[in-house]
């Protein structure tokens, strides 16, 4: 409940500052937890699972315009803590948090500038023999348009996506609000359940990237990446911060 509430007067004092004309783009994913199944008892190996690469953050990134150098910001929660970063540039506004239960991201953007924000865990995991993982949560996103402004687009995007080593299908969750997409949509309220299986004899080393993103850009003849990251939800923010950790 307190983690809830925070997150509510973050947004609170975000929105509370945003001007009626500006657009608005917010995502979260709260109330989420896996369990792990084991789909052979009799191979006397308990189910477990274990992180040995292991990072979550809260980050944003803004500019007053589109072509300036952003301004960066992270707040990593080294034990699952909440924590949140927020910026302001020019009439670009960006926020982000993550605690060990919930992150979410949002933003609001009048006529100028470029925002990125989000709440993001990445992870190596190592999952035992026979075992399925389910994930499960509460995703949420949701645009709001301002007063028209040329070249003024806004994302919010909920990822959830496990990769297997072996270059397999992921399993994937993933739900894109884009204002360069209008069928999109301006809302989503799901609860979701993502299944993970190594059915294996051995132990799985796989990958697992879970993300809440928002995404705002105001550019007349904006550069063809930025209408990808709107058009597609590659909002990653993920690729933001391996770059900056590079």
């Amino acid at each position: 409940m307190t983690r809830t509430l925070v997150a509510g007067s973050v947004l609170a004092v975000l929105f509370g500052n945003a001007l009626a004309q500006d657009s608005t783009a917010q995502a979260s994913l709260s109330d989420y937890s896996y369990q792990l199944i084991d789909l052979d008892p009799a191979d006397g190996i308990a189910p477990s699972i274990a992180f040995p690469i292991n990072r979550r953050v809260a980050a944003t990134s803004v500019a007053a315009r589109y072509g300036d150098e952003q301004s960066n910001d992270e707040q990593p929660s080294t034990a699952g803590e909440l924590v949140s970063s927020s910026q302001v540039a020019g009439s670009a506004q960006a926020m982000a948090w993550f605690s060990g239960d919930t992150m979410g991201a949002s933003g609001s953007i009048g006529e100028a500038g470029i925002y990125q924000a989000v709440g993001l865990w990445e992870a190596f995991y190592i999952l035992s023999p026979r075992t399925k993982l389910i994930f499960t949560g509460h995703a949420t996103g949701s645009l709001g348009i301002g007063a028209p402004v040329p070249g003024q687009n806004s994302a919010a995007v909920v990822t959830v996506r496990f990769t297997p080593s072996d270059d397999g299908t992921p399993s994937l969750y993933s739900r894109i609000l884009s204002t360069y997409n209008p069928g999109s949509g301006t809302a989503f309220d799901d609860w979701i359940q993502v299944e993970f299986v190594n059915d294996s004899s051995l132990d799985l080393i796989s990958e697992l990237q879970i993300s809440a993103s928002a995404f705002a850009v105001v550019s007349v003849v904006p550069e063809p990446s930025s209408y990808l990251m709107l058009g597609t939800g590659l909002v990653l923010a993920g690729g933001m911060l391996r770059r900056r950790r590079a």
